[in-house]
């Protein structure tokens, strides 16, 4: 299978910054691959999503080589990477408050998005928009079409911020932490949902997570970062019950009790059948 993301001897460094806070990463992603991404806070997790996207802050620079569909992102200029995010290029950010403009509708800002992206008319902009805040658990979608994101909780922004990545049927999907703000419950209901997407459009997803239970749950492979570089790799039944790394192996002795179930040898077999 001809693969759909490639990263090659990806650096990334920040400023004047001597250490490199993404060191030698290389993978490959295929349609249908959800590939997960986990470390502590400053492994460098997240600054290999914003790499991927391009959306570097000023002062990083990033070196080696992402394609995208054959197409070379690193030193790609923004007029060329533009039309490539928010159609085939997606992302799920981690703080809902960020990526919702407050001055604005939850239901402006999906019509909006799914007109200029997928060039819908107004009213099957609106019913799209509907249908994919059912989709991931809002209730009474179409009144909360009319709320600013300061009148829906947390959770239920971030909900939406879901819902708007998704609706738009991106070929990958850059995800960080895109459920941390949930309860178990929805949570769980979510992680079906993106696993639904995987395998009726075979898009693919870099997830980004600390939560080992979630990547067990999603993932057919995984990659396990410290310090920038990537100390561990492979399919997530294989690295979730017999990890050759230490810091990975302190990893999954920290993941809470009730995770347990997901690390059963047996269920991780199905999840890494899935792409």
């Amino acid at each position: 299978m001809t693969n759909l993301l490639e990263v090659t001897d990806l650096n990334v460094r920040y400023g004047g910054a001597k250490q490199l806070a993404v060191r030698g990463l290389r993978f490959t992603l295929a349609p249908g691959e959800v590939l997960g991404v986990v470390g502590e806070s400053g492994s460098g997790k997240t600054t290999l999503g914003m790499a991927l996207l391009g959306l570097l802050p000023e002062g990083a620079k990033a070196t080696g080589s992402v394609t995208f569909d054959g197409v070379e992102l690193i030193g790609t200029n923004e007029k060329r990477l533009r039309p490539l995010r928010g159609t085939r290029l997606s992302t799920i950010m981690q703080n809902a408050a960020t990526a919702l403009n407050p001055c604005f509708t939850i239901g402006s800002q999906m019509t909006a998005l799914l007109r200029r992206h997928r060039k819908l008319a107004k009213a099957a902009a609106r019913a799209e928009a509907i249908a994919w805040l059912r989709k991931v658990g809002i209730p009474a979608p179409e009144t909360r079409l009319r709320a600013y994101p300061h009148q829906l909780s947390g959770g239920m922004n971030q909900r939406v911020v879901i819902a708007m990545a998704l609706a738009l049927k991106p070929e990958l999907v850059i995800a960080d932490e895109p459920t941390s703000a949930l309860d178990v419950t929805v949570q769980a209901a979510v992680l079906r949902l993106l696993r639904e997407l995987i395998d009726e459009s075979a898009s693919a997803m870099v997830l980004i997570s600390h939560d080992l239970g979630v990547v067990a749950q999603l993932c057919s492979k995984v990659i396990v970062m410290n310090g920038g570089d990537v100390v561990e790799s492979g399919p997530v039944a294989e690295l979730m019950t017999k990890p050759k790394d230490t810091y990975t192996r302190r990893l999954l002795a920290s993941l809470p009790a009730r995770r347990g179930v997901a690390l059963d040898p047996a269920a991780l077999d199905t999840v890494g059948g899935h792409g």
